[in-house]
C-alpha cells in the first residue's frame, strides 16, 4: 500500500465521521475500499487491526482469535490480557463481545484503525453479523472503525443503521474524481488529456483506471470506447497476464490459490526457487500484487480480490482436476506447517484431502481449543465425513470434547468411543484427554453418581501407566478429574483421603493457573458441601492464600468457582452472611462481565438468605438464579431450582407451597444420587410437613432421611438434616422429642464450628439453642450460634435462664449489673444518675416508663425541657457506660424501656415464670430459685419500691405455697423442708407455717411441731409485736394434740 496515491478527499470524509458513526465503505470490485482504509491508517499515523474475511468465511472463535493476535502485534504482552473465547462463554457470546470491546479499547492506543474488511464474503443471514454488530456498539466512537463490504449493511446491523450510527459511503464517493485522477497520472509520469480520458472511458472505477493505465504504458495509447468496454477477464488477460513472461504467468496463477501466503512460503509450494524475487519484481510493475508485514518479521502476499479470481479461473481452465487439486493440497501442507491453519483448512478441503486435513486437525486440536477456535475446529471436523471422523479416534475424541459445553451427553458418548481405541492402543496422553473429558461431561451435566463407577474403575486400571507416561500438565488434569470422580461417585473410597493429600501437595507446587483454581475448587466441594470439614478447608484455603496471582490470572470461569466456595465457606465456617453475599457479589460480576454460563455461584448467597431469614437478598439472589433455564438433562439444577422455590415459599409463610417443592426437589434429586442432598432435602421435607400439620407424613419422611443418611460420615450432613429434623417435635407439642436430633446436630456442629441452620426460623432456633443449653448438648457451640444468628431468646422463661445473656440485672437481695460475667461498679463521676434511671427502668418492667414520667421522677427542681434533655444524655451513658450495648435501652414512641431481648433481669424473670410455672414441681422450684431476697431499687421512690416489693413476696408465697401442696401429697419430709427454706424469704406468711407444722406432723414428729411453733410466736412478736392469729393457733393445738 506505499504506492496508493493520496485521496484527501476521501481521508476528510472519513475525519468527518463523528464519534460513533462508522463508516460503511459499500463498492462492488475495485473501487479501491481497502487501499482507502490502510492508506488512510497510514496516512493519520494510526495503529491498524485489519480483520478480512477470508474465502472460508468467519467463526466467532477466529475472529476474537485474529483481533487479539493483530493487538498483540501492536502493543505485545500487554494485548495478552484480551479474553480468549473459551467454551465457557458459549451461553452468553453478546457478553464475551462487550467484554472483548471493552479491554480492546483500554489496551490499545486512541488513534488504533480497527479495518474489518470483505464483510461480503458473509451470508447476510450469517451469524457472525450480529457478534460483529455488537462489537460495533460496544466501542461506541472510543475506537476509529472502518468497514468495508461489496453489500449493504445486513439486517444484523439495522438497529446501527436505524440510530444513524452507520455512514455508508458507496462507489459515487469511491471512484476517482478528476483531481485524484491527475495525481495517479503524475506519480507515474504523465500528463495531458490523458486523465480526461481515463475518467470518461471508466467512470472513475478505480482497477478500470488501473488497467486501461497498464495498455497505456503498454501501447501508447488508450482503447476507444469499444475496446474499453471489454470484459474484465480480457482486460486482466490482456493487460497484465499476456505480456509476461509464461513462467511469471504460472507463477501467478499457481499463486492464486491461497488467500494470502507468507512470501518466502512461495519457493516451496510452488517449486519455483526464486518465486519471492520474481513476486517482488511483478509487485513493482503491476498494482494488483500487495506485500504488508505479518507481524512476525515476514510479509505476506496477496493479490486483489478481481485479480486473484480472474487467475484461479484461469488455472480452473488450464489445469486439469488432479493437478489443481495436488496444487490446492500443496499450498494446504506449506501454510499448516506455518500456523495459516484455517486458509490451509479451506486448501485442503477445496483439494478434497480429507487425509491432510484429519492429520492437520490432530496435530492442532489442542492448540486450536485453548486459543478460543473451538467453533473452527469443530467446523473442520464437520467438513470431514462422518465415516472418516469416526475411523479415526483421534478425530472422534476431539469431536467430543468441541462438543462438551454443548451436548453433553453426546461428548460422553463420543469420548468413551475414543476411550475404548486409544486405550486398546495405550495412546496415554490421548486417552488422559478423554478420560478427563468423559469425567468433566459427567460433572457438568450433574448426571448420576453412578456414572462415575466405571470411569474410576477404567482410571485405576491405567494408573500406574499414567503416572509413568504423562507429562505433568496431563497429570495435574487427570488428578483433578480422579478428585472429582472419586468425591461424588465413591464417597466412602478409603483411598480418597490418599488423592486427597496428593492433590492438596500438587496445589503447593507448579500448575497452571486453570488447573490450579479448579482442583483448590474441588477440594472445596469435598470439605463443605459433601463431608463439612473445616481443617480441610482450612488447610485449602491457607495454600491459596498464597496464590492468589493464580486466581487473578485464571479464567473467569475457575475464578467464579473459586468465589463460589469462599463465598461458601464464610457461610459455612464463619456464619458470616455480609462476607458471603460479598463472596458471591464477586463471581456475579465475572458472570455478568464475561457472559459465563453457570448458575453456581447463586448457592451460597441463597442458603445465606435462607439461614438467615433474609428476603431482600432471597429475592435478589433467586431473580439471579432463576434466569437459567431448567434443563432436562441438569438434574442437579432441576433439583436447587425445586429446593429454592421451597425456600421461597417458606419464608413468605405457604408452607403447603414449600411442601409441594420441597418434595419435587427430593423426585429429581434422584436422578443424581448425591447421598448429602437427597437426605438433608428429605430432613427439610419433614420439618414442612410438621410446620404444614402432617405430623404423620413428617415422621415418615424423617425415618426416610436417616435410613438414606445411614453411614455416611459427614458433619455437614449432620448439622443439615438433623437441625431441620429437631423442628418436627416443636409443632408436636412435645419440644422435649427435639434433643435427640439436637444431639447430633450440635456434636456435628461443634466438631466443626459449622453454621449450616437452613430453613429454621429465628424463634425455632432460639428454643433449640435454649433448650440445647437447659440440657448441657454442646453448649458453647449453642453460645456460637446465638451470637452468630444474633438471636434472641425464647418466650419461654424456663429456657431464658439458660440463655447465654451478656447483661444481667441482679435487683434482689442488692443491685448489681453484670456485663461479660464482670460486675459493674458505681465509681465515676455521673454514674449514679445513669443507675438510677437503670433501676427506675427495671421498675417499670419490659414497657418501660413515659419520658415525662422519668425526667420527672430523676429531675424533679428542673424544668420540662431541661429534664428532658438531661434524660436523653443519661439514656445514652446508661448505654455506653454501664450496659455497654447501644440497643439495650429502647427510646420510642415517647417511652424509654429496657429491651426484654437484650438485659436479663432477675425479678422480671421471676415474674415471668411465676405466672408460666402452673402445677409443675420442676418449674415451680426454678421460679422459686429466682427469688433470692427483697428487690433494691437505688433511686425509686421508697413507697413505689415497697408496693412493688409486696406484689413479688406474694407471687412468692403463692409459688411456695402450691409447691409445698404438691409435696406433701407425696413426701412430708420434702414439704417440711421446702416449707423451712420458703421462709427465710417471706418469715411472716401464715399459709407458709401451716404448710411446716403440717408436714412435721404428717410424720409424727410432735417435737418438731413444738419447736416450730415456739419460733414463730418469736418471729411475730419480733417482726409484728403481736401473737399469730387464731387460726394459726388452733391449727397448732389441732397438730400438737394429735
Amino acid at each position: 500500500m506505499n504506492n496508493a496515491i493520496a485521496r484527501p478527499r476521501l481521508f476528510t470524509a472519513l475525519d468527518d465521521c463523528p464519534a460513533g458513526r462508522i463508516p460503511w465503505l459499500v463498492a462492488a470490485g475495485g473501487y479501491g475500499k481497502t487501499t482507502l482504509a490502510v492508506s488512510y491508517a497510514q496516512a493519520r499515523g494510526a495503529a491498524l487491526l485489519h480483520l478480512a474475511v477470508g474465502d472460508a468465511g468467519l467463526t466467532a472463535g477466529e475472529l476474537f482469535f485474529r483481533l487479539r493476535e493483530q493487538a498483540v502485534s501492536v502493543l505485545g504482552e500487554a494485548a495478552e490480557a484480551l479474553p480468549v473465547l473459551n467454551p465457557e462463554y458459549s451461553a452468553s457470546p453478546e457478553v464475551f463481545t462487550r467484554r472483548f470491546a471493552e479491554e480492546l479499547v483500554r489496551h490499545l492506543p486512541a488513534q488504533t484503525l480497527l479495518f474489518l474488511d470483505d464483510l461480503h464474503r458473509l451470508d447476510a443471514e450469517h451469524p457472525i453479523h450480529a457478534v460483529l454488530a455488537i462489537l460495533t456498539e460496544a466501542l461506541d466512537g472510543r475506537l476509529r472503525l472502518v468497514i468495508a463490504s461489496r453489500h449493504e449493511p445486513p439486517p444484523a446491523w439495522a438497529p446501527l443503521r436505524g440510530r444513524g450510527q452507520l455512514r455508508v459511503i458507496d462507489e459515487s464517493m469511491l471512484a476517482f474524481d478528476r483531481c485524484e485522477t491527475e495525481t495517479l497520472l503524475d506519480s507515474e509520469g504523465m500528463g495531458g488529456t490523458v486523465g480526461e480520458q481515463l475518467l470518461d472511458s471508466t467512470r472513475g472505477w478505480p482497477v478500470g483506471v488501473m488497467l486501461l493505465l497498464e495498455h497505456y504504458r503498454r501501447t501508447g495509447a488508450l482503447p476507444d470506447q469499444r475496446d474499453a468496454r471489454r470484459p474484465l477477464a480480457d482486460w486482466f488477460g490482456h493487460e497484465i497476464l499476456a505480456p509476461l513472461d509464461p513462467d511469471d504467468q504460472l507463477l501467478l496463477r499457481a499463486c492464486a490459490l491461497p488467500a494470502y501466503f507468507p512470501v518466502d512460503a512461495a519457493a516451496e509450494a510452488t517449486g519455483v526457487a526464486d518465486a519471492a524475487e520474481r513476486l517482488a519484481r511483478l509487485q513493482r510493475e503491476h498494482a494488483f500484487i500487495f506485500t504488508e508485514a505479518d507481524g512476525a518479521g515476514g510479509s505476506l502476499c496477496r493479490f486483489h480480490d478481481l485479480f486473484r479470481d480472474f487467475l484461479r479461473r484461469e488455472g480452473e481452465q488450464r489445469s486439469g482436476d488432479a493437478a489443481l487439486a495436488e496444487a490446492n493440497a500443496r499450498w494446504g501442507r506449506v501454510l499448516w506447517q506455518r500456523g495459516h491453519w484455517s486458509e490451509a483448512a479451506r486448501l485442503f478441503l477445496a483439494a478434497g484431502d480429507d487425509e491432510a486435513l484429519a492429520n492437520g486437525v490432530k496435530s492442532v486440536a489442542g492448540a486450536m481449543l485453548q486459543s478460543g477456535r473451538g467453533d473452527t475446529l469443530f467446523g473442520w471436523l464437520q467438513a470431514l465425513p462422518e465415516q472418516r471422523r469416526r475411523a479415526d479416534p483421534i478425530l472422534t475424541l476431539w469431536e467430543g470434547m468441541c462438543l462438551l459445553l454443548q451436548d453433553t451427553a453426546m461428548a460422553r458418548g463420543l469420548l468413551a468411543e475414543a476411550w475404548e481405541a486409544v486405550s486398546e492402543a495405550r495412546d496415554y496422553a490421548h486417552m488422559a484427554i478423554a478420560w478427563s473429558g468423559i469425567v468433566d461431561s459427567i460433572w457438568l451435566e450433574w448426571a448420576h453418581v453412578s456414572k462415575y463407577e466405571y470411569w474410576i474403575d477404567e482410571f485405576l486400571r491405567f494408573e500406574a501407566d499414567f503416572r509413568e507416561h504423562l507429562p505433568r500438565p496431563l497429570w495435574l488434569t487427570v488428578l483433578r478429574g480422579m478428585v472429582a470422580a472419586l468425591c461424588y461417585g465413591r464417597p466412602l473410597d478409603p483411598s480418597l483421603e490418599r488423592w486427597e493429600r496428593e492433590a492438596l501437595s500438587a496445589l503447593s507446587g507448579p500448575m497452571p493457573d486453570n488447573e490450579r483454581v479448579m482442583l483448590a475448587c474441588q477440594l472445596l466441594y469435598l470439605n463443605t458441601w459433601q463431608f463439612g470439614r473445616r481443617a480441610g478447608a482450612n488447610r485449602v484455603m491457607a495454600v491459596m492464600d498464597v496464590q492468589q496471582d493464580a486466581v487473578e490470572r485464571a479464567s473467569p470461569l475457575a475464578r467464579c468457582l473459586w468465589k463460589t466456595f469462599t463465598a461458601l465457606c464464610a457461610l459455612l465456617f464463619d456464619g458470616d452472611r455480609e462476607r458471603c453475599l460479598a463472596e458471591a457479589e464477586e463471581g456475579r460480576a465475572l458472570i455478568r462481565e464475561y457472559g459465563i454460563g453457570t448458575w453456581d455461584c447463586a448457592v451460597p448467597p441463597l442458603h445465606a438468605a435462607l439461614c438467615f431469614d433474609d428476603a431482600e437478598a432471597l429475592a435478589d439472589w433467586m431473580a439471579w438464579f432463576m434466569r437459567t433455564d431448567c434443563k432436562a438433562a441438569r438434574p442437579f439444577y432441576d433439583t436447587f431450582q425445586a429446593h429454592f422455590l421451597s425456600g421461597q415459599a417458606w419464608l413468605r409463610g405457604d408452607v403447603h407451597e414449600a411442601c409441594a417443592h420441597a418434595g419435587e426437589s427430593i423426585t429429581v434429586g434422584e436422578r443424581h444420587g448425591s447421598v448429602v442432598i437427597s437426605s438433608g432435602f428429605r430432613g427439610l421435607h419433614a420439618a414442612m410437613l410438621a410446620e404444614a400439620g402432617d405430623v404423620r407424613a413428617a415422621v415418615r419422611m424423617a425415618a426416610a432421611a436417616r435410613r438414606h443418611s445411614q453411614g455416611f460420615p459427614s458433619d455437614f450432613l449432620e448439622v443439615f438434616m438433623y437441625l431441620a429434623l429437631a423442628r418436627i417435635p416443636l409443632y408436636t407439642r412435645h419440644p422435649e422429642r427435639a434433643l435427640p436430633y439436637l444431639r447430633r446436630a450440635f456434636a456435628a456442629g461443634e466438631r466443626q464450628r459449622m453454621f449450616f441452620p437452613l430453613m429454621v426460623r429465628a424463634d425455632e432456633l432460639s428454643y433449640l439453642c435454649a433448650l440445647a443449653l437447659a440440657h448441657d448438648v454442646a453448649p458453647d457451640y449453642a453460645r456460637w450460634l446465638i451470637r452468630t444468628r444474633s438471636l434472641a431468646p425464647p418466650a419461654d422463661g424456663a429456657l431464658r435462664r439458660h440463655w447465654p445473656w451478656r447483661c444481667r440485672i441482679v435487683v434482689f437481695d442488692g443491685f448489681r449489673v453484670i456485663v461479660d460475667g464482670e460486675t459493674r461498679g458505681e465509681s465515676g463521676r455521673g454514674r449514679p444518675l445513669p443507675r438510677a434511671l437503670l433501676a427506675w427502668l427495671v421498675f417499670a418492667g419490659p414497657r418501660g416508663l413515659s419520658q415525662e414520667r422519668l425526667a420527672e421522677a430523676l429531675w424533679p427542681e428542673s424544668g420540662r425541657e431541661k429534664a428532658l434533655n438531661s434524660l436523653y444524655v443519661t439514656v445514652h451513658r446508661l448505654r455506653d457506660r454501664i450496659l455497654d450495648d447501644s440497643e439495650a435501652v429502647v427510646s420510642e414512641g415517647g417511652r424509654v424501656r429496657l429491651d426484654g431481648d437484650r438485659v436479663w433481669v432477675d425479678a422480671w424473670a421471676f415474674q415471668a415464670e411465676a405466672a408460666e410455672a402452673g402445677d409443675e414441681e420442676r418449674r415451680l422450684a426454678d421460679a422459686l430459685a429466682l427469688y433470692s431476697g427483697s428487690p433494691t431499687l437505688p433511686g425509686v421512690d421508697p413507697m413505689e419500691v415497697e408496693v412493688w416489693e409486696t406484689a413479688l413476696e406474694r407471687s412468692y408465697e403463692r409459688l411456695a405455697v402450691r409447691l409445698g401442696e404438691l409435696l406433701e401429697a407425696r413426701s412430708a419430709a420434702e414439704a417440711a423442708i421446702h416449707y423451712r427454706a420458703a421462709l427465710v424469704h417471706a418469715p411472716l406468711s401464715e399459709v407458709l407455717w401451716s404448710g411446716a407444722m403440717r408436714s412435721e406432723a404428717a410424720q409424727g414428729n410432735t417435737a418438731a411441731v413444738q419447736r416450730t411453733w415456739r419460733e414463730l410466736e418469736r418471729c411475730f412478736e419480733r417482726e409484728l409485736d403481736a401473737p399469730p392469729s387464731p387460726s394459726l393457733a388452733a391449727l397448732y393445738q389441732q397438730l400438737a394434740g394429735s
